[in-house]
């Protein structure tokens, strides 16, 4: 009997790896620099993965973050990250869909996501963005760094690329429309953000971030459950696939750019 590979998001929680956005590490830092958080502060990360991105923002702030991811494999990854780097007080992560937040309004100060956005169709979009900005609080910032469809490519285009991803794959590489940034703002306005800044990713390194131990723990677990993905034939066999899908996929990314995208939610009465 032939074996079957996991779901890609699957697959990706076996190994511990969060990093799934564009950019990767160096974006998340970008991502954090224009959060602007400040300790004291209620934070939420919407698809919050293996947690990765979060262990990061509890080490370098004082601040208290609630992390919502709707696949129980990246749930559990992210409590282990956690508990092994010793941050589980000061977080909780909560199975759930970001179209449906299991949080009470106007809880949070800030809000991120990093790839949540970007692949959902129009009416999961519409739903995300209408939450984040029913939880955050009035004058609240929310940060998104998504991949979109470069301005022009067509719209065949667009639906031969999501058809072709999600055969491969299991889900989009971004919208199903062939929103550019435009698009994107334009919904966001339409949830009642303020759109404060939509710039494309820079190039280049960000300045070095300081040491950390116990970031170097939330990276030892990510090795370590690589480790054990390698003894497993299924993922073995999971990886191989992965790799050569991921090789016939590689021009896709001409027809995307990444985009760092800044939202407030207005002051009562401003």
């Amino acid at each position: 009997m032939a074996t079957v590979q996991p779901h890609f998001l699957t697959y990706r929680a076996a190994l511990g790896d969060g990093a799934l956005h564009p950019g990767g590490p160096r974006a998340t830092g970008w991502l954090l620099d224009v959060l602007d958080l400040h300790d004291g502060q209620r934070v939420l990360e919407v698809g919050c993965g293996t947690a990765t991105t979060l262990a990061r923002v509890l080490l370098a702030h004082a601040v208290v973050v609630d992390g919502v991811e709707q696949l129980q494999e990246m749930v559990r990854a992210a409590r282990a990250r956690l508990r092994l780097a010793g941050l589980a007080g000061r977080a909780r992560v909560i199975r759930g869909d970001g179209a449906a937040l299991p949080l009470a309004a106007a809880r949070y100060e800030r809000a991120y996501c990093e790839s949540v956005l970007g692949y959902q169709d129009a009416a999961a979009a519409a739903a995300i963005l209408a939450e984040v900005h029913r939880v955050l609080r009035s004058g609240g910032r929310f940060v998104a760094n998504e991949a979109v469809w470069r301005e022009g490519v067509a719209a065949a285009t667009v639906a031969a690329t999501n058809a072709r991803a999600l055969a491969h794959f299991g889900l989009r590489p971004a919208t199903e429309w062939a929103w550019g940034v435009d698009g994107w703002t334009s919904l966001m306005r339409q949830a009642g953000f303020t759109v404060l800044a939509a710039d494309p990713l820079p190039p280049g390194r960000r300045g070095k971030e300081a040491f950390r131990p116990r970031l170097a723990l939330t990276e030892a677990y990510t090795f370590l459950r690589r480790a054990r993905a390698g003894l497993s034939p299924r993922l073995w066999a999971a990886r191989r696939v992965y790799h050569r899908l991921l090789a016939a996929h590689r021009e896709d990314d001409n027809l995307l750019e990444a985009r760092v995208f800044v939202l407030e939610k207005p002051t009562v009465g401003s």
